[in-house]
């Protein structure tokens, strides 16, 4: 099932949802609180154990994105749903490392590990 919104494009692949996140910039603006707002959506009308969020496009993050993160890791277990993060680049994973939140929240390399 292909998956299009205005911040997030995928698919539901079996179980596991894949969203690429379509924003190259996540500061604390309504266009990034409109991407998790989406997530939110989609998670609660379409059945799954896995969330993949493919952040291959984002070049920048400030707080609001990781603690809106920590925000949706939170509402997916709550679901049972299992939040991966894959294709951080160098200076978003930079701060998610220096946040400690790849203790809390699984990254990986690729899509394909994500997804294995």
């Amino acid at each position: 099932m292909e998956i299009v919104r205005e911040t997030v494009s995928g698919d539901l692949q079996n179980d596991r949802i894949v969203l690429h996140v379509l924003l190259e910039q996540l500061p604390a603006t309504p266009q990034m609180f409109a991407m998790f707002e989406d997530i939110a959506d989609i998670l609660e009308h379409t059945e799954c154990s896995v969330l993949v969020l493919d952040l291959e496009r984002v070049h920048y993050a400030t707080s609001s994105f990781f603690a809106k993160l920590v925000g949706l890791n939170e509402k997916c277990a709550k679901r049972g749903v299992e939040l991966r993060l894959c294709c951080m680049g160098e200076h978003v994973l930079d701060a998610f490392k220096v946040l400690k939140l790849d203790t809390l929240i699984k990254l990986y390399a690729t899509q394909e590990e994500a997804l294995a």
